[in-house]
């Protein structure tokens, strides 16, 4: 999308060898997509529609397929699935017999597992709210059993209660209902910091598919609990559509705050998402200005949720059978204790 616009600039007209360069990436992501959807089919007709699952795809492909003239405008590097609670080992067992392999980590973290028996999936499924595979062909899918681990904002039965069909090549595949999947595309980003590109592409995608009824995104976005948020990304909308620059305002205000946000992280990266979100207030979601329902035992539950053993130490410690989870939430919680106590000592 960005080599297409600026191919068609003329005055000025980008330097030939800036073009030159966007063109041959562009070619590389077109076949790397392309391999990444055949991997999508084989996903979807091996291991989704044979486990029986009820399941709905968000974000990726299934927001391209829907929201976006061509789904092939949308670059991705994963699929991201919903399915019930108690069904997800049901697909994560076909996904394994057919030889996708469970992963934890990203980058130099990067582990297989390997599960010795019932007892070890039965741990890792509990344990990880989000399930992370690759499937034969290199494709990284993540099975969640709520889409938002952080708020539980989005009911689940209520997103696959509610969820609609689209075509994606060759395939009738069930996606988030339209208000569900923008929703939660304005929300998304507003924790994560990476590359803002592909969120400002899906919004204006996301809101022209809509046809402008800002008042039934915005109901929707209230009866989740979020509309402050959905309303910061409708003023964004219009300020990176009128080519604003954050420096063009001497106030603050919540639509500002996220075209800051994306102007500052326009290429994204790791290094550049630590050192933001050191900077981030303590609390439910990424911006002060945030408001939710959550009341004060909602987020002592979630709060809770980070003293959760690690599947590692659920491992080292299977010999203590039921006994193992409190002894591995103990162990969790010692390390965390004395990380704390030498930073303290750093001081």
């Amino acid at each position: 999308m960005v080599y297409g616009n600026l191919a068609r600039l003329t005055d000025p007209a980008p330097p030939e060898a800036v073009l030159t360069r966007l063109h041959d990436i562009s070619l590389h992501e077109t076949f790397a997509a392309l391999r990444r959807h055949s991997a999508f089919d084989w996903l979807h007709s091996t291991c989704v529609l044979r486990s029986g699952v009820d399941y709905a795809y968000l974000k990726g492909p299934a927001f391209a397929a829907r929201f976006y003239p061509d789904p092939m405008q949308r670059t991705f590097r994963d699929i991201d699935i919903l399915v019930p609670a108690h069904q997800r080992r049901d697909l994560v067992q076909i996904m394994l017999a057919k030889g996708c392999r469970a992963f934890t980590g990203r980058d130099l973290a990067f582990r297989y597992l390997d599960f010795a028996g019932g007892d070890d999936l039965t741990d890792f499924l509990s344990l990880h709210r989000v399930t992370n595979l690759l499937t034969p062909q290199g494709l990284v899918v993540e099975v969640h059993k709520e889409i938002d681990n952080h708020t539980s904002l989005f009911p689940t039965d209520i997103l696959l209660r509610e969820a609609g069909e689209i075509a994606l090549r060759q395939h009738r595949l069930k996606v988030l209902s339209d208000l569900d999947h923008v929703v939660f595309a304005c929300y998304h980003h507003t924790r994560h910091f990476w590359s803002k590109l592909h969120w400002l592409a899906d919004i204006d995608a996301g809101l022209a598919k809509l046809g402008g009824d800002d008042a039934a995104l915005l109901a929707h976005a209230d009866s989740l609990g979020l509309k402050s948020t959905v309303s910061a990304v409708l003023e964004l909308h219009h300020l990176a559509s009128a080519a604003r620059h954050p420096s063009d305002f001497d106030h603050p205000a919540p639509g500002i705050d996220l075209l800051n946000a994306c102007v500052h992280n326009l290429q994204g990266g790791r290094e550049i998402e630590v050192q933001l979100r050191q900077g981030q207030r303590m609390g439910v979601l990424g911006f002060d200005w945030q408001t939710t329902r959550l009341s004060v035992l909602d987020r002592a539950r979630l709060g809770l949720r980070k003293l959760a053993p690690e599947y590692e130490d659920c491992l080292k410690l299977r010999w203590a059978g039921i006994l193992r989870y409190p002894f591995a939430s103990a162990l969790k919680i010692s390390r965390a204790l004395r990380r704390r106590t030498a930073d303290l000592m750093r001081l």
